[in-house]
This record gives structure tokens, C-alpha cells and sequence, in this order.
């Protein structure tokens, strides 16, 4: 490809990123706008980059003054040709500079792990769950969050952007839309960027797994951007531990985030981790298994959490298993082993 090819590309780019980020501020977007926006950032990675350059001009404008949102034409008077034509020029004139440059700008907008650095940090809220409660905030945006147990999550909100970090735990967010602020959840060295309304975040177990209720999002394996995966309505991610690829796979809407009402959902999952999580809301005792064979088999269902002894005899109930009670642990075995003798 020529030098011409990749210029004329490269400012085709820019005017779909343009176009895309004056609708979505517009205030008139509807809710199929933003899934294929999420559908065009999905398509090639300089979408990605070039939308972020377009968002981040945008802020450095704003911040600028009335000058600067008068010449670029952000005030009520109208820019001339040229001014937008400079507008242009200046956004597409990054984006050949290099990869370099284009790389720096957007770590600048998704610098959340490990932490935020700039000199405009803005301040942190944090929320945080007891080993067992759950619990619901609102953001200062009208952004719903309900926090389930044992979960520590960061908000470090800025003039552009809203930015997140899930230290712990499982959170549920129902996201108002702000094309102009992206609200980012950072959560096991992944960034989550919100494209739709309602999911879930969960970093449980080494284990990270997002899940859609309605709307999309967008989960890279790092600020880089790299391994992106858009997750629509109905779908949800996992990133096990030492998987060398993410497992996507259909879930039901209504069951993304059911712990909120009592309810743990597992479709397949590890016996080992479904003890961990249920282990999570009981505070009279805890289930466990010591039978690595047993630890592997995988559980589908639903459990009520109670107490320690209800839940143990509804999970060994489901996978035909029996059970040992010795006033400190719950431990479960397969029928064929028989529980050792005090």
C-alpha cells in the first residue's frame, strides 16, 4: 500500500470517527446507534484508535476555553470551512504521525491500571461489601452499581471520562449514556468499555467474566487495547486463569446478576469454584472439597443461598453427592467415597 493509500485511509477513518462521535453527543442517539458503533469500533483496531484521538481532542478543546470551542465550531456560531477543515486535519495528522503517538493517546484515555496517573487525578471513591452483604449505590452521572458480596470497587470520575476500577468481587452496572464521558471498568489488568447499558463484572476466583443484560460492551486483555471482544446482549465472556483464549458463550439476561435476589446461577462450572462462590454469602460455617477428582466436575443449576448446612444438603442433593458436617467445615464427597470415620 502507498503512502497515498494509507492517507486517504487513514482520513476516511477520521471522518467515520468524527461522524460517529457528533451523533452519539448529539443527545439524539438511540439505543441501536450505540450497538453499531459498538459493531464499527469491532471491525478494525484504527477504529478504535481513531475514535479515542476524536474524544480526546474533543476534551483538550473543551478544556481549552471559548477560543478554542469557537474556532473548532464547538459554540453556537457555526466554523468556517477552514476552520473544519483544520479540525480534521489536526486529528488525521496524528494518526499518520505514528503508532507511537496514536498508542500514547489512548493510554491516556484508559490509564486505570495499575492506577490513575496525571496531573488532573481525579479524586477516588471507594465501595466496598462486607463478606456477605451486598449493596446498591448511584454515581453521581445516575449510573446504578449494585455491589455484590465481598466486592471493593473504585471510582475516580473526570471532566472526560468515567473511569472505574473493580479491585474485587462482582458488580452489576447500569450505565447511563455519555458518548462524550466513556465510562471504563479496569478489573484483572482488562479494560471494560461500556458500549451499552446493563452487565456485569465479576473477578472471582482468578477467574474474570463479564456478562450483558442489555446493550453491549467491549473487553480488551489490557490498555493497549489488545484481544478486543465486543460482548453483546445475552453473551458473556471468561478469562480463566491460564486459558490461552477467552470462552464466550450465551447466558440468559435475566440471570446476569441474580445474586442480587438470592439466586447464584452456574452453567457448567468447576464444583470447586461453585463452592467458593456460594461460600461467599454464608457466615455460619463453609462448604469445601478435598477430592481434587471431585473438585473438577462441573455443576449446572441454580442455588438459594442459606445457611452453611441447607446449601451443602441442596448442592450435594443436585450432583448426587453426600456429605460430612464436623462443626467447622461442610465437606463433600462423591457417593462411591465414603466419609472417613472420626
Amino acid at each position: 500500500m502507498t503512502m497515498a493509500d494509507r492517507t486517504n485511509r487513514s482520513e476516511r477513518v477520521s471522518d467515520e470517527a468524527l461522524d460517529w462521535y457528533v451523533l452519539l453527543t448529539s443527545g439524539h442517539a438511540t439505543e441501536q446507534d450505540f450497538l453499531e458503533h459498538a459493531d464499527w469500533l469491532a471491525a478494525n483496531p484504527a477504529h478504535l484508535h481513531a475514535f479515542d484521538l476524536v474524544q480526546e481532542t474533543a476534551l483538550r478543546i473543551d478544556t481549552a476555553g471559548a477560543a478554542a470551542r469557537a474556532r473548532f465550531g464547538n459554540d453556537a456560531t457555526a466554523p468556517s470551512p477552514k476552520a473544519a477543515w483544520a479540525y480534521r486535519f489536526s486529528l488525521t495528522s496524528m494518526w499518520i504521525a505514528g503508532p507511537a503517538l496514536a498508542l500514547a493517546t489512548f493510554a491516556a484515555v484508559f490509564v486505570l491500571v495499575p492506577g490513575l496517573r496525571s496531573s488532573q487525578v481525579p479524586a477516588e471513591q471507594v465501595y466496598e461489601t462486607s463478606g456477605w452483604g451486598t449493596r446498591h449505590i448511584q454515581l453521581t452521572d445516575g449510573s446504578q452499581v449494585d455491589l455484590d458480596a465481598a466486592t471493593r470497587l473504585v471510582v475516580a470520575y473526570s471532566r472526560g471520562r468515567r473511569l472505574t476500577r473493580l479491585d474485587r468481587g462482582a458488580a452489576l452496572f447500569d450505565v447511563v449514556h455519555m458518548a462524550d464521558r466513556p465510562f471504563i471498568v479496569a478489573v484483572n489488568g482488562h479494560v471494560v468499555t461500556v458500549l451499552g447499558t446493563r452487565f456485569e463484572v465479576a473477578n472471582l476466583n482468578d477467574a474474570l467474566s463479564v456478562s450483558v443484560a442489555r446493550g453491549a460492551v467491549a473487553v480488551a486483555r489490557d490498555d493497549t487495547g489488545s484481544g478486543r471482544e465486543v460482548i453483546r446482549q445475552g453473551e458473556e465472556i471468561v478469562y480463566g486463569p491460564s486459558a490461552a483464549v477467552p470462552v464466550k458463550h450465551a447466558v440468559e439476561p435475566d440471570n446476569v446478576g441474580a445474586w442480587r435476589h438470592g439466586r447464584l446461577v452456574f452453567d457448567h462450572e468447576p464444583l470447586e469454584r461453585v463452592v467458593a462462590r456460594v461460600n461467599r454469602y454464608i457466615t455460619d460455617g463453609q462448604i469445601r472439597v478435598t477430592d481434587t477428582t471431585l473438585s473438577s466436575r462441573p455443576f449446572t443449576g441454580v442455588l438459594r443461598v442459606g445457611d452453611a448446612r441447607r446449601t451443602a444438603i441442596r448442592l450435594a442433593g443436585l450432583m448426587q453427592l453426600t456429605y460430612k458436617d464436623d462443626g467447622n467445615f461442610i465437606t463433600l464427597y462423591s457417593r462411591q467415597a465414603a466419609p472417613p470415620q472420626p
